[in-house]
């Protein structure tokens, strides 16, 4: 059975470290700080099987110079990525296996960056739902601002996500979740589900839980970027810039743009 478990690290980041039972070792998914991974695997006698990497940015990527000089271990990242740490070089369709038993799935999912991939663990015998880590892609409530990527790239990678199965678990990286779903509330007034939700996680973070992961169904229930198609959300749009008669993907646009500007 594989576990995943949160590394915090800085002010909001997670490193997600994955492990199996009866496994001596463990993958993580971007280290951006060597220290507290390292810290996190001596705790459980573990040492590192593999290091994987969505996107070239400092608080992803900072970790892996001391994480490899430590463990030797290979490290998976995109095949556009200038990192020059990245040992296997992966592009769309390609595939790995953890521990050489655990297919794991590559999707390049652009916007965020232009280098940015997924990873997706596919149901099994031993794990009934996906696991989809997802970088700065897709938060909770939310998803990432555009660095050198483009607003068409992240709507196309936000809608192919949107897709997987529902009770997929989704591991983001930050922990942006009570700030995303207060701009969400202003969007969608009326989501009774949102509102249940900002108190749930709410109370989770009072007692410094984390607030992920969270799953496919619940982001289509709470996060305004993959409800564009709601009509509250049109609306809302709409009336805050002041347009109307917009299409989809200029509804999209301008949501971003107003979350940059929240």
């Amino acid at each position: 059975m594989l576990e995943v478990k949160p590394i915090p690290i800085y002010q909001d980041n997670y490193v997600w470290m994955i492990t199996k039972s009866n496994e001596s070792s463990a993958y993580v998914v971007d280290p951006g700080d060597a220290v507290a991974v390292k810290a996190a695997l001596d705790r459980r006698g573990l040492g590192l099987a593999g290091i994987l990497i969505t996107h070239c940015h400092w608080d992803h990527v900072t970790g892996i110079p001391l994480l490899v000089r430590e463990f030797g271990c290979p490290v998976y990242g995109p095949a556009k990525s200038p990192l020059a740490q990245i040992t296997h070089r992966l592009s769309e369709g390609d595939a790995l296996s953890l521990w050489q038993i655990h297919p794991l799935e590559v999707w390049e999912t652009p916007g965020h960056t232009t280098d940015h991939v997924s990873y997706i663990i596919p149901p099994s015998p031993e794990q009934p739902h996906c696991l989809l880590f997802c970088g700065d892609t897709l938060f909770s409530g939310g998803c990432g601002r555009l660095f050198n990527g483009t607003i068409e790239q992240l709507e196309t990678s936000l809608n192919r996500i949107a897709q997987l199965p529902t009770n997929t678990e989704v591991y983001c990286t930050h922990e942006y979740t009570q700030s995303n779903l207060a701009f969400a509330a202003k969007v969608e007034q009326g989501n009774s589900v949102l509102a249940d939700y900002i108190q749930q996680i709410s109370l989770k973070r009072q007692n410094s839980i984390p607030s992920l992961p969270t799953t496919i169904s619940q982001e289509l229930a709470i996060n305004p970027f993959l409800r564009c198609d709601e009509l509250e959300v049109q609306e809302s749009i709409q009336r805050h810039f002041g347009v109307y008669n917009a299409g989809r993907s200029a509804l999209f646009k301008l949501l971003r743009q107003w979350k940059n500007q929240a």
